[in-house]
């Protein structure tokens, strides 16, 4: 049995459309190159995480050329 705090939440498409994005956003961030997807089957997913990091970096890169830096 897995411990609930140890277990990590995965994002499917579906998911990120939950959370705002369009569809086609959803999967096109399902095949970047510079986010880690998991393959099970035919489906992709990326960990929860790890895109929140993700998404945290591109607004800091947004935030500092926007200042010109």
């Amino acid at each position: 049995m897995h411990n609930a705090t140890t277990q990590r939440r995965l994002l499917s498409a579906k998911e990120l459309q939950g959370m705002g994005f369009s569809r086609g956003t959803a999967y096109a961030l399902l095949n970047r190159a510079d986010l880690p997807v998991i393959r099970i089957g035919d489906r992709k997913y990326m960990h929860a995480e790890l895109f929140e990091a993700w998404l945290r970096r591109q607004a800091g890169a947004d935030e500092d050329r926007t200042r010109g830096e």
